[in-house]
């Protein structure tokens, strides 16, 4: 029941969307903004079942520095904490 309450909530503001851009861009194709709001919304949706969300990665400012940066993060009780190296 959940399940079906939610597919329907995401396509119906999945298509209001693709509605309003292309009736404000009439010369795109229709297909190709369907296909830039799908991997728009699955992009946002990784940030809900991933463990450290990709948000709070960019969280931790790393310098771009060929040194180790070292780094803590506390999220609900779970401890991470490492290295990091850019090169």
């Amino acid at each position: 029941m959940l399940f079906t309450l939610g597919v329907g909530s995401a396509s119906s503001l999945a298509g209001c969307v693709i509605t309003v851009i292309n009736d404000d861009f009439p010369q795109w194709k229709k297909w190709k903004i369907t296909a830039v709001v799908s991997v728009i919304g699955f992009a946002c949706g990784l940030v809900y079942v991933t463990p450290v969300s990709l948000i709070d990665l960019f969280l931790f400012r790393i310098n771009k520095q060929t040194q180790p940066t070292e780094f803590t993060f506390v999220k609900s009780g779970h401890t991470l904490s490492g290295q990091c190296t850019l090169s």
